[in-house]
């Protein structure tokens, strides 16, 4: 937990991505506190956060994503686009924008889900841009579906065994894009985590709760008997899905705690 006397230990409650990286190094992503990492054998907390007119540092202090490429260099969605930490050589690149490469807007980063030699990044205005790891040239998914009013903000990005881009988010619908490049949208409210089970199920959770869906059969089913009630399950939303090796799920909530 934060503590702000200790200057090994987490320095924000803000928790929004972790990722388990070389060498037991656990990278977690913060709300305003850069990123903290720590090593399990030493057992505290280092942070890196962003150095004023310096390039050589992370774009910024609030970090929303955390993915490792292929190569693994490390990618992070701050609020001034993607931060790339390289550990061989210890430097860093960025992208603030992919939708207006001539202008000074940043794009907020909320998702990132690697693909071979590609990222898949969700941000807060533009949808989803997918993003070569070696050239670090980037494309609008949404501009390739232009008549079908894709989501633009979007929380959640994944990629199915069935090589299915999904991602959800706010102020539209739960889109999947299949391998053939046909679309489909599935209505389930505000969403946070997306993710996949052994029995081939899309699980997808956020501020209505819980949805499985057989996408073969175009079926989607709410989990009623954990959907948010004020009296029994007050949560605001469930922000994460873990499928553990007995195939019990595990959610993490906004209020609820786990």
């Amino acid at each position: 937990m934060e503590d702000v006397n200790n200057p090994k230990a987490l320095n924000s409650n803000g928790v929004y991505d972790i990722e388990l990286g070389k060498e037991n190094i656990i990278w977690i992503a913060t709300y305003g506190g850069g990123l903290n990492y720590i090593d399990l054998k030493q057992r505290q907390f280092e942070q890196i956060t962003h150095k004023i007119n310096n390039p050589n540092s992370i774009a910024s202090n609030f970090t929303r994503a955390i993915a490792t490429d292929r190569n693994k260099n490390i990618w992070f969605g701050t609020k001034q686009g993607i931060s790339i930490y390289y550990p061989e050589t210890k430097n860093w690149k960025h992208i603030t924008n992919f939708k207006y490469q001539n202008t000074t807007l940043s794009d907020i980063v909320l998702a990132i889900q690697p693909d071979q030699d590609d990222m898949y990044v969700g941000t807060y205005n533009s949808g989803v841009f997918k993003i070569n790891i070696n050239s670090l040239s980037s494309e609008s998914i949404n501009s390739k579906y232009p008549n079908e009013n894709i989501l633009k903000k979007v929380y959640a990005v994944f990629k199915d065994d069935n090589n299915n881009l999904w991602f959800g988010g706010i102020e539209g619908d739960l889109t999947v894009i299949r391998a053939d490049n046909s679309l489909k949208k599935y209505s389930t409210g505000a969403v946070r985590y997306i993710t996949q089970t052994k029995n081939g199920l899309i699980y997808v959770a956020g501020r209505l709760g819980l949805f499985a869906i057989n996408d073969e059969k175009s079926e989607i089913s709410r989990i009623s008997e954990i959907a948010p009630n004020n009296s029994t399950l007050a949560y605001s939303t469930i922000n994460v899905v873990y499928e553990d090796q007995n195939n019990n799920l595990l959610l993490g909530t906004n209020g609820e705690g786990l």
